[in-house]
């Protein structure tokens, strides 16, 4: 929708304090007011200010009062596409259908004669009472996106230009996990590795996809269940670690099979496509997560992380009475997972563009349960080691007529179990005829 330049800055002068400094190019050019629009819960960034060393920011929110809406977080670079980051919204105050918002954690970098701030996503957090689809998989949408696709650049007279950029949108997404066996440790029990991953497909034809930038974040958990008991599980959780991740085609990741180790094996592609990811691990993926890749392009292969499982068994002790079994798991949540921007090729043009993406996250159940490796051997390999084990067995007892009679042990048993049984039907039968 246009906007009126007069009116945009009428109303940010009019609502906020001085020492405001706006660039007099308001967002889309524009020739009209911002009106209301009944049913309509998008919002939109419409001019970036600096203010006292904070850099306000000011959102179109087209409902106006009908629904008490808030921005959450942006997608924001200073420089280049693949130096996005996340930046959380604190809301300041609003008039009408426009509202101000200052940027948490940020200070502008006065030393900059020019300064850039490319926008390229607004967020709102996820609510299904404003029509926000629910997610068909096992997924669950925290921040619904919004495009901007404008860039702000300050410059040293106070005025600043205005310039649109692409964007991308991802479409199809679902965030999962694969799990492989990693192991027995003394200390740590049971160990598996969990390969954390995003599947998705785009509004735009990709011939291949090249570099991807990603945004996660990652928790420890712990969670303790009591085993054949109805008492839901306790779960503790640490502090949430923010990540970037810039993810490149010929970035690969892999460990070889060591069945001794109980070690499952693995080789992938940071990035892949969905075929290559059915074609490597299809028949060990969950029919509901095979169905939830239905419809998707591409694999994000971005984060790996520890699971442990430890079991006690339970019974009754001395001076404590009886203690449950119980099952100790150890794990990472990863959660907030969006993407910034993708580098690829289409009909041999490259293209670096800003992604729209919602924040999503996927359960704690993997996609890939963990197959746990034995060796594999030929018939011929076993009848070797049964026949070295008879030699054996013959040196250590004397000879091989012990063997023998070793040998026929379980047939002497089953004749005297069929002649048992032949007995009992005989005394069944003559019991009748009496």
């Amino acid at each position: 929708m246009k906007r009126s330049i007069l009116a945009l800055i009428f109303a940010l002068v009019t609502l906020f304090s001085p020492g405001l400094t706006v660039g007099a190019t308001a967002a889309s050019g524009a020739t009209e007011e911002f009106p209301v629009i009944e049913g309509d819960y998008s919002l939109d960034v419409v001019q970036v200010a600096e203010q006292n060393g904070a850099l306000s920011v000011f959102v179109y929110k087209p409902c106006g009062d009908e629904k008490p809406l808030r921005a959450s977080y942006m997608n924001m670079t200073l420089s280049t596409p693949d130096e996005y980051n996340l930046y959380a919204l604190e809301f300041v105050q609003e008039t009408g259908t426009l509202q101000k918002y200052v940027v948490k954690d940020f200070t502008v970098d006065a030393t900059q004669a020019t300064r850039k701030y490319e926008i390229s996503t607004i967020y709102r957090p996820w609510d299904q009472s404003l029509g926000d689809a629910i997610p068909d998989d096992d997924n669950t949408v925290l921040q619904v996106p919004y495009p901007v696709g404008h860039s702000w650049t300050m410059k040293e007279d106070g005025t600043c230009d205005l310039e649109d950029i692409e964007l991308i949108k991802i479409e199809d997404k679902h965030v999962g996990f694969l799990r492989y066996a990693d192991g027995f440790n003394l200390f740590l029990g049971l160990t598996d590795i969990d390969s954390h991953y995003v599947a998705f497909s785009t509004d735009r034809e990709i011939d291949e996809l090249l570099q991807a930038t990603l945004y996660f974040t990652h928790q420890s958990m712990t969670r303790t269940t009591v085993v054949l008991s109805d008492e839901e599980p306790t779960v503790t959780s640490g502090t949430s670690e923010p990540e970037i991740v810039d993810l490149k085609s010929t970035d690969l990741v892999e460990r070889d099979e060591s069945w001794l180790g109980l070690k499952e094996g693995y080789h992938y592609n940071r990035i892949q496509t969905t075929d290559a990811l059915l074609e490597a691990e299809g028949d060990l993926m969950t029919e509901e997560s095979k169905a939830a890749l239905e419809g998707t392009e591409w694999v994000l292969r971005f984060y790996e992380s520890r699971y442990t499982e430890r079991y006690n068994e339970g019974g009754y002790y001395e001076y404590v009475g009886y203690v449950p079994s119980t099952l100790f798991e150890t794990f990472e949540k990863v959660s907030n997972v969006t993407i910034f921007r993708l580098a690829y090729i289409t009909d041999g043009k490259y293209y670096d563009v800003a992604a729209l993406d919602s924040i999503s996250e996927g359960d704690l159940n993997p996609d890939k349960p963990p197959k746990y490796p034995g060796p594999t051997i030929e018939w011929w390999v076993y009848l070797l080691i049964a026949l070295a084990v008879l030699i054996l067995l013959s040196y250590l007892f004397g000879g091989i007529t012990v063997i023998v009679k070793i040998l026929l042990l379980p047939v002497k048993l089953a004749v005297w179990l069929l002649k048992a049984l032949g007995k009992g039907i005989g005394a069944l039968f003559r019991r009748k005829n009496e």
